[in-house]
């Protein structure tokens, strides 16, 4: 039995999984991200290839990763150390793909959840900011600089304030947890204090809710029409709202969607939770030894 391991660094936590040769999960791990984040991925990676003998091994983390998918290559301001690190001269293995987490988190969907009824989706993750990822012709799009995907900078709005990458109003900062405060002038400290006070029927926090649900509906509607998919997975700490998210949202969506012969796009939740970025970085790496230079 062949065995690819996966692990997906995040800023809080690194989660590690093992896929068996039948995409079944055989061992998870998940520990918190401290400043030694580089020694205990190495001590985790030795761990695994001791006990499974794995064939390969997928890195997910956030941003950009170069042409070869082995490093990461732009990172703003975020785990000091992971930008540039040739991961195959640091862990002495040569069969160690990189990519960009919510990418990862897009294949893990499409491989288990979709791709029997899917050949072109979108995925957006709804959390601290907004990632996405793009099938395309049953395979993940990653684009020039390994860029696409980035659908949470889409802009909305030009007079509101700025992400990272410099796009105003953007999706981003319609739903990220990061503008709460900001979006709710100081009120609310993130997007769970304002669920909470739409779900208690406090006016001024139903009016923020269905404003992050209204922005929602733009995007998504936006990017239906720019990339025409089947089906939208909404995944992220966000869609934990369930019936509170998916009932306003598909509610806007029939004010916004251009729905050619009536046929709308069905809006759908992930199937994962924690640990969708390190299965779709284990999936990726079996993919990259099956068919190299995978798009």
């Amino acid at each position: 039995m062949e065995y690819y391991h996966g692990i997906d660094i995040g800023g809080t936590y690194i989660k590690s999984v093992v896929l068996d040769g039948n995409q079944q999960v055989v061992h998870q791990s998940k520990y918190p991200t401290k400043d030694d984040w580089q020694s205990a991925i190495e001590k985790t990676v030795g761990q695994v290839q001791q006990r499974f003998g794995t064939h390969a091994l997928g890195i997910a983390a956030p941003g950009l990763v170069n042409k070869e998918n082995d490093q990461i290559v732009c990172l703003p301001e975020r785990l000091a150390g992971i930008m540039g690190l040739d991961w195959r001269s640091f862990l002495g293995m040569d069969q160690v793909f990189v990519l960009n987490d919510a990418h990862a988190a897009t294949m893990a969907e499409y491989e288990c959840h979709f791709r029997d009824k899917y050949e072109h989706l979108l995925l957006l993750t709804l959390g601290t900011g907004v990632g996405g990822g793009v099938i395309i012709n049953g395979q993940l799009y990653q684009g020039a600089q390994q860029r696409a995907g980035h659908l949470g900078h889409t802009p909305l709005q030009m007079n509101l304030g700025k992400t990272m990458t410099q796009m105003p109003g953007s999706l981003e900062w319609h739903l990220g947890n990061f503008s709460a405060t900001e979006r709710s002038d100081g009120v609310f400290a993130d997007n769970l204090k304002i669920l909470q006070a739409y779900r208690s029927g406090q006016p001024f926090g139903q009016l923020l809710w269905l404003k992050m649900m209204e922005a929602l509906a733009v995007g998504i509607s936006g990017l239906i029409n720019a990339f025409a998919p089947e089906a939208v997975v909404l995944a992220g700490g966000l869609t934990l709202a369930k019936a509170d998210l998916f009932t306003p949202l598909n509610n806007f969506m029939t004010q916004y969607e251009w729905c050619p012969n009536g046929q709308s796009t069905p809006i759908v939740p992930a199937g994962f939770d924690d640990f969708a970025g390190a299965i779709g970085a284990a999936l990726f790496a079996n993919k990259q030894i099956c068919i190299p230079n995978l798009p």
